[in-house]
């Protein structure tokens, strides 16, 4: 993976390619964004706070706002959209994580194991651009998240809060972190290896065209330039 440098032409148009084939995985993520945040609040309507310190401060309700107005620049504002495309998809993964270990600390009934999984699939697939950008962000974000799932659980578990101290917690997460980020950037190399052969084909297809209507430009010059010798 190299480090993104000055954009060249061919970064330019492979940005605005993978855009075209991406953006309706990040469509589909932000309307199960808003939609799974919503249903979560009106099942249970009472805050759920992530942080003490920020009482107020209830995720699912940013990962619903953030996830609308996502997507209603898709629709309305494509242009905005796209110049901020990194933006817009690091905003709505980092809002889905903060989202999930909410949900986790209030609901800790669920299967969380599997829908870790999903989660990690989804940041994956659904909102995705070029991975020489992007897999820095995935493993912070991915670290971010192994702490706070050892947070959580000393807190919803407090014969395991006493058992372990919070750094203690944060090594049994080591082994979910590693299947979780080895899954993500695998998935997600996977899928560029795809855009990048599909990129290649069209270029391709592009200047051999591009060639043809020279040579046919040129055919014709001489054709007009022996009729006119002729004449």
């Amino acid at each position: 993976m190299r480090s993104p440098g000055p954009p060249t032409a061919r970064d330019r148009a492979y940005r605005g390619h993978l855009i075209e084939k991406t953006l309706w995985a990040h469509n589909i993520s932000n309307v199960f964004g808003c939609a799974s945040s919503l249903v979560n609040k009106i099942r249970h309507p009472e805050v759920m706070v992530l942080f003490p310190w920020a009482p107020w401060l209830d995720f699912r309700e940013l990962l619903a706002i953030g996830s609308f107005v996502s997507l209603a620049c898709t629709q309305h504002a494509l242009e905005t959209y796209v110049v901020n495309f990194e933006l817009a998809a690091d905003c709505i993964n980092w809002l889905g994580l903060l989202t999930r270990c909410t949900i986790s600390r209030f609901c800790p009934e669920l299967p969380w194991d599997v829908i870790r999984v999903f989660t990690v699939c989804a940041g994956a697939i659904g909102m995705r651009y070029e991975l020489r950008k992007q897999w820095r962000g995935h493993v912070v974000r991915l670290l971010v998240a192994g702490v706070l799932d050892a947070r959580v659980r000393r807190e919803v578990d407090p014969e395991y809060g006493l058992r372990y101290s919070l750094p203690r917690a944060c090594a049994h997460q080591i082994p979910a972190f590693l299947t979780h980020i080895t899954l993500c950037l695998s998935i997600q190399s996977w899928l560029e290896r795809i855009d990048a052969k599909t990129f290649a084909l069209e270029t391709e297809a592009s200047t051999e065209r591009a060639h043809a209507a020279v040579r046919d430009s040129i055919d014709r010059r001489r054709g007009e330039s022996v009729r006119g010798s002729r004449e």
